[in-house]
């Protein structure tokens, strides 16, 4: 499975990314996004991690 990763400082608003992994000829299932905040989430099809979580994609 292909991943998209984005990081910043606003990384709430990603209307690119959503559009980038729903567009079936691209074949992206999942998006991870990194932040500054301390927890992991999910929602939908896009993970949230902290960045220095990027040591293990």
């Amino acid at each position: 499975m292909n991943y998209v990763i984005k990081s910043g400082r606003d990384y709430s608003i990603h209307k690119a990314l959503d559009r980038f992994v729903s567009n079936p000829d691209y074949k992206v299932g999942k998006s991870v996004v990194l932040s500054n905040e301390p927890e992991v989430l999910l929602q939908g099809t896009t993970h949230y991690f902290p960045i220095y979580y990027v040591m293990f994609l």
